[in-house]
């Protein structure tokens, strides 16, 4: 330790045993280039003459170096660097003095833990990048603008996630649910003539307009999913039974048809409405098998013809009137085809003559198709097998 009064203060100066070596600008070295060149440089000094050029350049090179490490523990540490081989204290002044010149001069660039992040520059871009609110800088409390504590009203009352029951209203934006399980509304209002009911959703509207979708159960009879469509000068129910039926306080819309209440169907292919295309058309040439003859009475018939086996409107009992021949009538006909003729098949009247059980007439029956009612052979003379009953179609 080298002591200096200066002013009447007495100072103490580190030292530093070891020194740079042939630092002089003419000392005797051997320049950079011709070290850079030397063999020595790889493999080292061999026995023969050492010149001493190449030596100074060695030893300033390693004297230079220890002594600039020696000066710089001094500066930092205020320890002396002494030449007495002890490596472990020299090596201890070592890394105090790093410590104590990142201390000094790398701070800005570091966190100091003894500082506790006070030493952040942008405290604002450290949170956004740590992925912290601004909650993050608000104090505890219960009031407006600060973070809630554990026992804040406002998270004690609030719903829980783990479960929890409403006694007030919600209100949602939007609503999204997730899940395989189902959505649940339960309770079931006070009996009211024989209805229990369980409200599930009303879907409000302009005005007084709104749409209601709940299940309701009439004790001992049946249960079913309702909805009634509110308002707007009239009240819709529609009701979905457990049993399968659908019922509906007016009419069924399907496309252009309709089904009325009293059971009247409309359609394009009546023309409006059917109990007015039945009861008010008498035309005797529409095609009986889907229509039939107009008359005061009507009857069914199965037609044997359509291999479905679908039930169609027939002739009518009042065809009597209508004449021999008329669309709607029977006759009993003699096949002139020329081949046989099976239950269904239609004839054209052309091809047939009015026959009896006995015998055949020449003048054939009116123009027209006929179907056939029974079998009847090809004509072959007249033996009775080519007369069976028809029924005039068109």
């Amino acid at each position: 330790m080298l002591h200096i009064k200066l002013m009447g203060w007495l100072y103490k100066m580190a030292k530093n045993d070891f020194k740079a070596f042939a630092v002089d600008d003419n000392a005797n070295v051997l320049s950079q280039e011709d070290y850079e060149n030397l063999d020595a440089l790889i493999s080292g000094f061999h026995s023969g003459i050492a010149r001493s050029e190449q030596l100074n350049k060695v030893w300033r090179q390693s004297s230079v170096i220890a002594a600039m490490l020696g000066d710089f523990i001094t500066t930092e540490t205020g320890d002396d660097v002494t030449d007495d081989g002890d490596l472990n204290k020299l090596l201890k002044s070592w890394l105090a003095a790093l410590l104590n010149y990142s201390e000094k001069t790398l701070d800005s660039r570091y966190l100091n833990v003894d500082k506790n992040l006070s030493d952040v520059q942008n405290k604002n871009s450290a949170r956004v990048n740590l992925g912290l609110g601004n909650v993050a800088t608000l104090n505890t409390g219960t009031t407006a603008g600060t973070a809630a504590a554990g026992n804040d009203s406002r998270i004690v009352n609030a719903v829980q996630r783990g479960g929890d029951t409403m006694t007030g209203d919600l209100t949602l934006r939007n609503l999204f649910v997730n899940g395989t399980g189902f959505v649940e509304k339960r309770g079931v209002s006070a009996t009211v003539d024989g209805m229990n009911s369980t409200n599930g959703f009303r879907i409000i509207g302009n005005g007084n307009l709104f749409a209601d979708i709940y299940h309701s159960e009439r004790v001992g009879q049946n249960h079913f999913m309702a909805f009634h469509v509110a308002n707007g000068g009239a009240d819709g129910w529609f009701e979905f039974r457990n049993d399968g039926q659908f019922f509906a306080n007016n009419y069924l819309h399907a496309g252009e048809a309709i089904l009325a209440t009293d059971g009247n169907v409309s359609g394009s292919i009546w023309g409006g409405w059917l109990r007015d295309w039945l009861l008010n058309s008498n035309d005797p040439t529409v095609n009986a098998v889907n229509r039939g003859a107009i008359d005061a009475r009507l009857n069914w018939y199965r037609d044997g013809g359509q291999l479905d086996g679908r039930i169609q409107w027939g002739a009518l009992l009042g065809v009597a009137n209508a004449g021999a021949g008329a669309v709607g009538t029977y006759g009993l006909l003699y096949n002139q085809t020329g081949h046989d003729i099976n239950p269904g098949d239609v004839i054209p009247g052309g091809q047939l003559r009015w026959a009896s059980a006995g015998e055949r007439q020449a003048w054939a029956p009116s123009d027209g198709a006929w179907r056939a009612l029974g079998t009847a052979n090809a004509n072959k003379g007249y033996d009775g097998d080519e007369v069976t009953l028809y029924v005039r179609i068109s």
